[in-house]
This record gives structure tokens, sequence and C-alpha cells, in this order.
């Protein structure tokens, strides 16, 4: 009977020590019992582990490997719950049902909201189950040091701060109940089935271990501890033993026939146990040096065997880790080709460099795909991508997690199917469940319903289920999209109707179970074959995808959740419950309940997080996404029991009780050593440029200051990355369309071969991620430019001169922005838009049946002293008609958006009415369209492919002048837009001049005299100084003529024909490029500054695949300084641009 303490740094020879000498136990002794406790996250990696080492030993001594393969079936390899659980079976003793974490939450939720008035602190959280799962985390930790209701009602706590000592009288009431309760319902809460087995201990051992033969029934059953050992591994790295585990052990101790720990510590001997100061030693071992002394100060007689760790690593990997364990820089010289750093501008590169490396690895350098391990540090952002990379790549990964139950499929269905429950059928929750894959919609079906509810603004149930909203009349799609509702929605309202009207708990599960078991099986009612049930399909489905640990979680959140729904329905079914805390009790659950993976025997790439990454060693390691602040140190949620109090806590009642932050940073640190040291061969670590990266990344530098270093490595042949594909044939097309520049001439040879060898797979591409400047081919240029003639508008040129691309995805692709039932900024400004149109119609048909001057003098002063408000509301319903947004007929949006639209016009129509006047510049037209009706288009001939473009159009507002024989061309908008001579003069504002030229071309009898923009608006006035009343109306007065000012070009009638001329150049040359198929994916700049041009508001900013901060912009040439001859004075930047056009001309 004898403990024995294995120590020493590398964790992976500790466990293989202890997992050799137990194989070498069992296959010694075939009727000898031996037990491996390790933690429950690790115990398949030990399975697997163990058969490892036990393999290799039975080669060693030449031995038939089935000889000893029976032995296998004495070791046992468990967790410390599970062999509590075992040895309580062995002796038939009653196991009370243990409280899972839901029925727990549902406990303390059921007492805090019984008699809220008996807690001070807690009762504001008696209202929610959700902030009972926090509660029901401390009470965790209390079971597992041990700490009781009178514990906490110790003098010493009642006398601490007031808060502090009102919550833990708090949670002595809250322990006291729970174990009256669990009395009365026969049942335990986690921590129970511990103590059951630390008191069979101490009951053994009270009985005589002498002679365990002559134990009395049942315990004789327990009579083979006598001749067993137990190995325990895994522990004292990232904690210390509770008190419940350090109990058991020493109980072991005294029954079994030997014990033996693994424990990571940096001793050199068991003199350093003698040393009250530990700074020499590394805080990486921290909890390592706790375990130790706890272990020896319980048995001080344990025997300490320091197991060596020969490092038969590269250099350079022994130098990192050693450095990072000694927080010491010390500069190893030389080349370190084993040790990578890498920078890459984006997650997908960086990425897909990673999954290059480990391809070339494979095909090149002897490397098996189960050899090397990614390390994703931050699981969340990059596991879709990799998953996408590794496809492209044709890599096949095994994820080494446990799995949350409550993030598959299944579980956001169910959790969005209670909230249509609790919010009543709002759109994020309908389409939670649609798009969760289980309702019975194909993905493209899911699609249609979602764009059909949007369009029409099906929001709540009753519009929902509606049939007239599907009439074939309204939308041609209606009937179809009937179909989906009546097939997959209506068994959803059938149960939410009914989980709304029920309200005990028991009612909800029964009901959800029932729904559950009926909605995902179905069958064909034409076929004789069996029901499908749909969890199994999809399962089935995804396994033939090679995505097994998905459809595992499936399965299991699947069943997990049936056993959760059954116990609802238990002890506390007749409790009432609103559905969101019903929601919140499954959800509770659900996050506690965890899917590990099953480790693969196939030769896959192993994924995993920082956290298991050190439990197998590995010959190559990719650390991937290292920034600051997620490696080597994350920060971590304190939880309702703060760290400041933990450490009250644990100083009154004079134990060492875990602190969330201070401990995490010991766990941290030697979990990043570790992983440092199982790296056999090779280590890549790798980040994005926009985040800072991790102090390891900085580490690697300044301790091998010569390692290889990959900054934004530049794509070629070479390159890993083009042993993808369409990685290979995108840079083998950039290179032959000159975008791309190669390492060599021999390079270029090779891949010009390549494209005649095989032109179809090296064609060039319509888009090219990587590169900007894009070619479009005939094929494409076909669809918009085929006829001879083309059809263009004024738009349409400003949207290719703003960004080509744009332009290509608007009118040649054709995609369109899907309608949304909403209150668009647009729609306002449409709507005013058309008020302003009827209100300048309705003046100028007044004018017309006018006789004389004085009449319309006299008619125009009617208008200006009249009622605009009136004006106004009798126009609002015909605008919104004429305009066919009928988004307004909703009272809610009336009331306020409508009276916003009001307001603005009527404001905006004063100050376009004092902006003209009949006997000068006086509105002539509205909506004046060119190019269609008795005005025909602007025809321009171009030099390519004898092409001429028609253009149409339409001007907002045309006022002539009558006596001056001029014309004004105005146009409404409802931004911030003004005349930019900049953009003009590189031909991006182009509205104004060519509707200049158009309606020049079409009345020679009147020349330009002026061109602008009407700002639609309501101005509000700032006041920073007090004023009488009638020096605020004065200026308020100031401020709308300021605001409403007609944004013009104020220029000579020549100069305006020489900006009109200007725009017709820069159209046909941005018509020219266009039908050449030149669409770059690059979006204009103006100056170097952070200004982000269209791609700001652009509304494909999705399908480019750029980074809409950081565009590929094209930075125009701003007009150049010119100083005027004449008077010696600079010129601005309107004059200029005259200067220049005349200069040309």
């Amino acid at each position: 009977m004898a403990l024995q303490i294995y120590y020493g740094t590398d964790l992976a020879v500790l466990a293989d020590r202890a997992l050799k000498e137990m194989s070498e136990e069992v296959a010694s002794w075939p009727h000898k019992r031996s037990f491996l406790l390790v933690p429950e996250q690790t115990k398949a990696d030990m399975e697997r582990r163990f058969l490892d080492v036990h393999m290799r030993g039975q080669l060693a001594v030449d031995e038939a490997i089935a000889s000893g393969n029976d032995s296998l079936m004495l070791t046992d390899i468990l967790s410390f719950h599970r062999f509590a659980h075992r040895l309580a079976s062995e002796i038939g003793a009653q196991n009370k049902d243990v409280f899972s974490t839901s029925m727990m939450t549902l406990m303390v939720h059921r007492i805090l909201s019984a008699t809220p008035g008996d807690f001070k602190m807690l009762s504001s959280m008696s209202r929610r189950i959700g902030f009972a799962a926090e509660i029901e985390s401390v009470l965790g930790d209390f079971y597992r040091y041990n700490i009781t209701s009178d514990m906490l009602r110790t003098e010493q706590i009642a006398s601490s701060e007031i808060a502090f000592s009102q919550k833990m009288a708090d949670f002595a009431l809250l322990m006291d109940r729970i174990d009256a309760l669990s009395d009365t319902l026969q049942c335990c809460a986690k921590g129970q089935p511990m103590r059951q087995m630390a008191d069979l201990l101490d009951r053994l051992v009270s009985l005589g271990i002498t002679n365990m033969n002559a134990l009395p029934w049942p315990y004789k059953r327990l009579s083979y501890l006598k001749d067993t050992s137990i190995y325990i591994v895994g522990f004292g790295q990232t904690r210390d033993f509770t008190p419940e585990e350090h109990r058991i052990i020493m109980r072991l101790t005294q029954i079994c026939e030997k014990v033996v720990i693994c424990v990571c510590a940096d001793f050199k001997n068991t003199d350093y146990l003698s040393l009250s100061d530990f700074s020499e030693l590394s805080d990486a071992f921290r909890f390592g040096r706790q375990t130790f002394q706890s272990l020896l100060s319980a048995e001080p007689k344990a025997q300490c065997v320091a197991v060596e760790s020969p490092d038969h690593r590269p250099l350079p990997l022994h130098h990192l880790s050693t450095c990072f364990l000694r927080r010491h820089i010390d500069n190893l010289p030389g080349t370190h080709p084993e040790v990578v750093r890498a920078l890459f501008p984006s997650r997908i590169d960086e990425l897909s460099y990673v999954a290059g490396r480990i391809k070339e690895m494979v095909l090149f350098e002897g490397y098996r795909y189960r050899d090397i391990c990614v390390v994703l540090c931050d699981r969340q952002t990059y596991e879709s991508d990799l998953r996408a990379v590794f496809s492209d790549f044709g890599l096949s990964g095994f994820l080494d997690k446990r799995r949350k139950l409550s993030d598959t499929s299944l579980m956001r269905f169910v959790y969005a199917l209670l909230d249509l429950a609790v919010h009543g059928w709002s759109f994020e929750s309908l389409m939670r469940c649609v798009k969760s894959g289980m309702c019975h919609l194909r993905p493209e079906e899911g699609d249609i319903l979602e764009n059909y509810v949007l369009k029409y603004g099906l929001f709540k149930g009753r519009r929902i289920f509606d049939a007239d909203q599907y009439e074939a009349s309204r939308d041609a799609r209606g009937p179809e999209v009937y179909d989906m509702v009546m097939r997959a929605l209506f068994p959803l309202r059938d149960i939410v109707e009914h989980l709304r009207h029920v309200r005990r708990c028991d009612e909800k599960a029964i009901a959800l179970l029932e729904f559950l078991e009926s909605y995902f099986v179905y069958s064909d009612s034409n076929s004789e074959s069996q029901p499908i049930h749909h969890i199994e399909a999809l399962a089935e489905e995804w396994i033939s995808d090679n995505n097994q640990d998905a459809a595992l979680a499936l399965v299991a959140s699947y069943n997990e959740l049936h056993r959760m729904l059954e116990q609802l329905c238990g002890p506390f079914g007749n409790m009432a419950i609103s559905n969101i805390n019903f929601r919140d009790a499954i959800k509770s659950g659900m996050d506690a309940a965890l899917a590990g993976a099953i480790p693969s025997f196939v030769d896959q790439v192993r994924i995993t997080e920082p956290e298991r990454a050190y439990h197998q060693p590995c010959r190559a390691m990719f650390i991937v996404g290292a920034k600051r602040d997620n490696f080597p140190f994350k920060s971590r949620p304190e939880g309702y029991l703060r760290d400041f109090e933990r450490d009250l806590l644990g100083k009154a009642l004079g134990i060492v009780f875990p602190s969330h932050a201070k401990d995490s940073t010991f766990s941290d640190f030697f979990t990043a050593y570790a992983m440092l040291s199982a790296v056999q061969e090779y280590l890549m670590v790798t980040a994005i440029t926009a985040e800072e990266p991790s102090s390891v990344y900085t580490l690697i530098g300044q301790c091998l200051s010569d390692s290889c270093l990959i900054d934004h490595p530049v794509l070629s042949s070479e390159d890993p990355r083009a042993l993808s594909r369409q990685i290979f044939q995108n840079y083998v097309s950039g290179v032959i369309k000159g975008v791309r520049a190669t390492q060599s001439l021999r390079e270029l040879e090779t891949i010009a071969a390549l494209a005649r060898m095989r032109p179809e797979e090296f064609k060039l591409r319509i888009f090219d991620e990587r590169y900007y400047d894009t070619t479009v081919s005939n094929e494409w240029t076909g669809r918009r430019f085929g006829e001879e003639k083309l059809s263009m508008s004024v738009s349409q040129v400003e949207e290719y001169a703003r960004c080509p691309f744009s332009h290509f995805v608007k009118y040649v692709l054709r995609l369109e922005e899907r309608k949304i039932f909403e209150n668009n900024p647009r729609y306002s400004g449409t709507i005013a838009h058309a008020i302003a149109e009827l209100a300048v119609n309705e003046y100028i048909s007044r004018m017309n049946r006018a006789s004389s001057d004085v009449e319309r003098e006299e008619l125009y002063q009617t208008i200006l002293s009249g009622d605009f408000e009136s004006w106004v509301d009798d126009l609002f319903s015909p605008a919104c008609e004429m305009s066919r947004i009928h988004l307004f007929e909703e009272p809610s949006l009336v009331v306020g958006e409508g009276s916003k639209i009001k307001e603005i016009s009527k404001q905006s129509l004063e100050a376009i009415f004092r902006q003209i006047h009949p006997l000068r510049y006086s509105p002539e037209h509205t909506e004046w369209f060119y190019g269609r009706g008795e005005s025909p288009a602007i025809e321009i001939f171009l030099n390519e492919k004898n092409k001429s473009v028609a253009f149409n159009g339409v001007i907002d507002r045309v006022d002539v002048c009558r006596s001056d024989r001029l014309f004004r061309v105005v146009d409404y908008k409802t931004g911030s837009k003004e005349v930019d001579y900049d953009l003009l003069y590189a031909g991006i504002q182009l509205q104004l001049a060519a509707y200049l030229y158009a309606y020049a071309q079409t009345h020679p009898d009147l020349r330009p005299g002026d061109a602008g923009y009407f700002r639609i608006d309501a101005p509000i006035l700032t006041l920073d100084t007090i004023c009488s009343q009638d020096e605020m109306r004065e200026r308020a007065r100031d401020n709308r003529e300021k605001e409403f000012a007609l944004l013009s070009m104020k220029y000579e009638t020549e100069d305006l024909e020489l900006i009109a001329a200007h725009g017709i150049d820069q159209i046909k040359s941005h018509c020219t490029r266009m039908i050449r198929g030149e669409f770059d994916v690059a979006p204009y700049a103006k100056g170097k500054t952070k200004n982000n041009g269209p791609c700001e508001y652009c509304d494909f900013k999705a399908i480019c695949g750029i980074d809409p901060a950081r565009p590929p912009k094209k930075y125009i040439k701003p007009l150049p300084e010119s100083i005027d001859e004449a008077t010696n004075k600079r010129l601005n930047k309107a004059q200029t641009l005259i200067k220049i056009l005349k200069e040309k001309n």
C-alpha cells in the first residue's frame, strides 16, 4: 500500500511512463485489476494512447499482438465521477438520481421565485432562469470544495463587507433549501456521488483492510481493490485536486496495492519542497507544485520519482520552449528552418498558406496527415473558413473538440421555435427556424419564403397565415409560397399556440416532445417504404460528406434533448413556468451538455484548440490566428461570484478557493508551454496584419532572430498555396493576362506552355479576387452591349465611373436588392420628391392659364403666402400612389415617418417657390424625359466596334427665363450633394453637364443659364446664445435661406456650354471602356484620405469580396493649381476648370 508520485516537466513523458507501467502489469498479471483515472474531457485520448503504448510494448517483446488483447478488458479508463458510480454499483448501493444542469437550474429558480423576500442579494435574479444558471455554477464550486451552509454563516464571513456577507448568507439559505428539497425528491446534486464514494472508502478502511476477503457482504465485492493499481494522470497541470478528490486518493492509498499520480512540476529533486521561495521556479507549474505539496503533506511517506524528459527535438524548438518557460530572452544564432513565423493580410490567405504547407509536407517531406496538428486560437472565427479552405485543398481534418450540444442545428430550431412563442412570430425568430435546416423546406425554398415575407411585411402571425396575402393576383409566386407555409409553418403554429396556452412545466415539455417526435418523422403515402426520421437522414448525409463530428453532435443533441424533456416532466413538472424561462431552462442544460469527438484512426489532420492541443505530441504544429488577446492568455468572465469575493471567502475559511482570473493566468501559461513542448519537428505560428500578434510570435523573433519570417508572401508557382487547383488556375490566368509577375523567365515559359496545352483550364477568369484589373470576355459584354445602338442613362455612366465592377454587377449580371417592407430612407426622399413634382406641376398648370404678367404675379404671391402645410397634406396620398410606395398606408408609419416626410416637404416647397418667379426663372417642365416620347434620345457615336450610344434620362425640373432666352436645370437631392469640380473634371460627376447638353440639343432656341442641386430637407436651427423670439425667427429665416440655396455652378452661358461638351467627352470615354469589357474592381477615391469613395454605401459589398474599409482605390487626379495671368491671383477650382477647358479647345 503505497502512494507514488511521478513528477517532471514533460507531461507526455509522464503519461507514457504511467501507461507503460500499467500495460506491463496487465500483461504480467492477467487477473489483476487496474484503473486509470483521468479528466473526463481526456478520456477518449487516453484510451487511444494506452492502446498505442500497449501495442508498442508487445511488439518490443516480440509477442503476438492478439495474445495480450484479452488483458485490455481488465483495464478501465474512467473519470472520478464514473469511478464513483462503478464502486457504488459493485455493492448495489442505491444511486440517487443526480440533478442535471437544467433540473438544478429549475430548482434554484423555484426556490428563489417562491420566497424572493427571504433573499437580500439573490432576489433580483428570481424572475429569469438564465440567471439561475450562474448561481448553479457557484454552487457547483461550493460542493466541489466541501463548503457547507454552516461554513458560509461563520462569524468571520458575517463581519465582512456587507454586500459580501449578505451574498454568502443568501447562498447558505439556498443550499439548505436545496438539500431539503433534494431529500424530499430522493435526488442529489452533482457533487454528491463523489462524497458517497469517499464515505464508502472510509467504511472499507474502518472495516479493516488487512483481510479484505473477510469483509461483510456486500463490501466483500470490493475485495479486488487490495490487488488493484490506480493510476491518476492528467491532473496537477491546470488545477489542483479538489478536497473531495484528495480525500478519495488518500483512502485509495490505504486500500489499494498501489496509487500512482503523475504531476507536472519543475522540482529538480524533493529538496526544493523545503523552500519557501519558489522565485527560481516557473509559474507554469504553479498548480503542479501545489498538488505535489498537498499530496506530501497528507502522505509524507509517499515515494517521489523524478521522471527525466530527454528532449530529442531540434535545438530551436527546445530553446524556444525554454525561453518561454523562464520568461527569458536569449537569442540562438544560426538559421532555424524548424520554426516559422508568418504574417498575412487576411484569414483566407493565412489558412490557404497553412493548408498548402500541410499538403506540401505530406507530398514531399514524408509526413502523414495524422502527424500534423492545427491549433485554432480563435476557433469560432476560423472554423468555418478552415473547412472551406481544407475542402479547396482536398484535405481531411479531424476536429478534436468537445462541442456544445446547444450549438447544433436542431437546438437552433428548438430555441427559435420557443422564441416564436415568446416574441409573437417575430421575423428574426421565424427565419432562425426556417434557416436551421430542420424545417421541411429546402434551402432555396427558405430563401424564397424569406424574400416574400420581407417584400410584403408578413411580420406577425395573423399576416403570415392569412391566405389572402398569397393570392396570385398580388404576386405570381404567392400560391407556391403558401404551399411552403402550409407544409412547414402550420405545424409550428399549432405547437406555438399550444405552448402559449399551457402553464405547467410538464405540459410544455410533453407538448414539445410529442411535436418533435411527429414533426421529424415523415413518410410517403403513395409508397410502402418505412417512415424516414429527419435526424437520422441528416446525420447520414453529413457522414457521407465527411462531417462526422457534426453528425455525432446532431444525434447526441436530439437524445440529450429527449432525455431533458422527460426530466422536466419529473419532480418539477407541476411548476408554473413562462415560455422564456422554459426556453432558458432547456438552454442551460444543453449548454452544459458536451459531445466529445471520438479520436480518429483515419489519416487526418488534427484540428483543435490550445486547451486540448498538448494532450497528444505531434511532429508538426500550426498555431493559427495567434494574437495578443487570445494566445497564450485569454480574458475570462468572473461570473456571479467575483474574484475578490472568492479571495475573501478563501481567507475567511482558511482554504484555497479557485479564482477565475488569477488561476486562468497560470493555467494558460502552462497550456502554452505544454503546446510548445508537444511539437517534435516543425512549428509555424501565423497571424494577420490587422491584429496585434501573440507574445509567442514576438518571442520567436527575439529568441530565434534568424528563423524564417514569411511576411505577406506573393503568390508564385512555388508557393504552397499553388497546390490548390483553383488558386493555381487563377495565378496562371493572371500571368497570361500580365497582371502577375513571375519570379523568372523559366517560370514564365513553363506557364505559357501550360496555357497552350490546356487552354480551357487556364482561360481568363471573369473575376479573380486576387486581381482587381478585370476584363470581361465578349460573351459577357455581348449580353449588355450586343446591339449596334446602345441605350444608356447618365446615372448608369456615373455608376461605372464611380466603380466599374458595381456597374457590371447591377447592369450586366442584373442583380437586384430584395424588396423589404420597411421604411427605407430612399422611400422618404422619393415621396418628398413626388410631392414637389405634383406641387410644381400644379403651379405650371395655373400659370399657363393666366393671361397676363400681372395675373401671373398675383397668382405667384397667392401661392407664396398660402398654407403649404395643408397643400402637402392633400398631396401626400397621391405622391405615395404615384411612387407606388404603399408602405405608409400603415397607420403607425403615417404617424411617425409620414409626419417627418410632410414637414420636409412643407419646408422644401416654401424654399422652391421663393427661388422661382414667373417673370424670371419659372418652372417649365418637371420630370422632363429625353429618349422617350416627343424628345429624342441623345445619340453619341463611338469609335469602338462601330457602335453608338442613345442616351435617355429624366431631369427633375427645368426652369426657363423667357426674357433672356435661358434655361436652368435643377436636380433634387435628399443628401448633402454639391458641385465637385474635381469630380466633374475627372468624369465622375456628369449628371448636370449631361442634362445641359440634352436640353440644349432639343431646345435650340434656348441657351444654358444655370444648373444645380436643390436639397430636399428640413434644416434644424442650432442656437448657441439666448435671443428674443423676433431674433430667433430672423435667424431661422436666414438659416433656411442658406440651407436651401441652390447649389449651382454659377457659370456664364459660354462656360456652361464648355462644361456640357466636356461631360459628353467623358461619357464617350467611359462607354468605350465598357464596350471593351473593362470592369475593374477599383472604386474611385479623392485624395489620400480615409475617404472610402462609393464603397461605404454600396449595395454590392458582399459580392465584390474586397474589404470596404480598405478597398483597392483608384485615386483621381485633382485640378491643378492655377494663376490668373491678368491679376496674378490664384484661381478657385471652378475658374481653373474653365481655364483648362478653354485651353483644350
